[in-house]
């Protein structure tokens, strides 16, 4: 996901890469995802409470759908050479969702579905997807909670908090009988994704 950083003028600029295509991971990505085929994977877990009417589970997922159309890592898996060895992100097969939407069992409370998450195992990040979100019932009238699991592979707290901005915007347009294109053009465009640095991949 992207982050905001501060980049010098001097800085020569890095050629974006385009969506759709294969990313090479940096030498740090592999490093860290080789800890993650050896040590499992770090997830980030993340709680939201939407107060208001209740959320029509279809409308989270128009909304999500749309920030996996916004944000392509939100969209890919991991794919190993020949060695084994992580290689590169790729795009997800077009027939495979590119996130998990459950909702929790009647009876069952958003504490229950955190405690679960945090223990619960993601797809392996070479099959995908790599997040899901679990809807679950609140004992407080006039909430919906949301348990959103993310592979760290894609994502880290800081652009978790910017992504549930975006999706409360989204579930706010899509409650309003908004469509997913009028999603797109509410948010202002992605910088380019950076290539990783050649010298070091």
């Amino acid at each position: 996901m992207p982050s905001d950083s501060d980049v010098s003028a001097s800085d020569a600029p890095t050629p974006p890469v385009p969506s759709g295509q294969q990313r090479p991971f940096g030498v740090l990505e592999r490093i860290f995802q080789i800890g993650s085929d050896v040590l499992g994977q770090d997830n980030v877990v993340f709680g939201v409470k939407l107060r208001g009417p209740p959320v029509d589970v279809e409308h989270i997922r128009t909304s999500l759908s749309a920030l996996a159309a916004r944000h392509p890592p939100l969209r890919t898996r991991v794919v190993h050479d020949a060695d084994g060895l992580p290689a590169h992100f790729e795009p997800l097969p077009i027939d495979l969702q590119p996130f998990d939407l459950k909702v929790a069992p009647p009876g069952s409370s958003w504490r229950d579905a955190w405690r679960a998450e945090l223990s619960r195992r993601l797809p392996p990040s070479d099959v995908g997807p790599m997040w899901r979100c679990v809807v679950s019932p609140s004992s407080v009238s006039g909430e919906t909670c949301l348990v959103l699991t993310f592979s760290h592979s894609i994502i880290d707290g800081r652009a978790v908090m910017h992504l549930v901005g975006e999706l409360v915007t989204a579930l706010g347009m899509v409650h309003q009988g908004r469509s997913a294109s009028d999603l797109s053009a509410a948010f202002p465009p992605l910088p380019p994704q950076p290539a990783p640095d050649a010298s070091v991949a």
